[in-house]
């Protein structure tokens, strides 16, 4: 089975999810690199549970800390975390590994 996916409206909607500071680093930006920070983000989202986060002011990724892992703060736990990606073309699946809670 051939899943469709939307390519242009993560692309239309990534200033909703990648703040100015995420945008120097993941320049040239591309469909694969905004499908992996929203996914990495919507981790994030997840794991806390509570809702009421903004992705980019509370969510802030680092960077890669490998060609697979973000390094991410969010603030309203004051957490650091590791993102881990796996990368299912077209499809990106992100989890968490963090030291401390």
């Amino acid at each position: 089975m051939d899943i469709e996916i939307p390519t242009d409206k993560v692309l239309r909607v990534e200033h909703k999810f990648i703040s100015p500071e995420e945008q120097l680093w993941l320049t040239p930006l591309t469909l694969e690199k905004a499908t992996q920070v929203w996914s990495a983000k919507e981790a994030v989202y997840k794991w806390f549970g509570e809702g009421l986060v903004d992705f980019k002011q509370h969510i802030q990724l680092q960077g890669y800390k490998a060609n697979d892992i973000f390094n991410c703060y969010f603030s309203k736990s004051q957490t650091s975390m590791e993102i881990h990606l796996k990368v299912l073309h077209p499809l990106c699946l992100s989890f968490i590994y963090c030291a401390s809670v």
